[in-house]
């Protein structure tokens, strides 16, 4: 089924009818959702603040509000890629990198 498929790029399916009665009722399914006005909830995920970046809002003075004060998505980044870190000592060193970006209002890759 997979080779007919790759062969025929035309995108029709009449080699597989029971493949485009499938895609025809998913198709269908997904339009009548949509009119309904049905969305997609996607649960929301929490980044674990690292013990490093805490002790560091507690003695950097306005650390914590300028990070606070970023976008959702900017925080987020910042997060993964301090907790990416496996050591304690290269997570400081990413977040003690990235100080002057917060304060500034930056995300991660302005």
């Amino acid at each position: 089924m997979g080779q007919a498929l790759l062969r025929n790029r035309t995108g029709q399916c009449s080699h597989h009818p029971a493949l485009q009665a499938a895609l025809r009722g998913l198709i269908l399914e997904a339009i009548e959702l949509e009119q309904a006005g049905n969305k997609i909830v996607r649960p929301q995920t929490q980044e674990a603040i690292p013990e490093e970046l805490a002790h560091l809002f507690s003695t950097v003075p306005g650390l914590q509000a300028s990070f606070e004060a970023l976008t959702p998505g900017r925080r987020r980044a910042y997060l993964l890629h301090f907790n990416a870190a496996k050591q304690s000592k290269t997570r400081l060193s990413r977040i003690e990198r990235c100080i002057a970006q917060i304060l500034a209002d930056k995300g991660l890759a302005d």
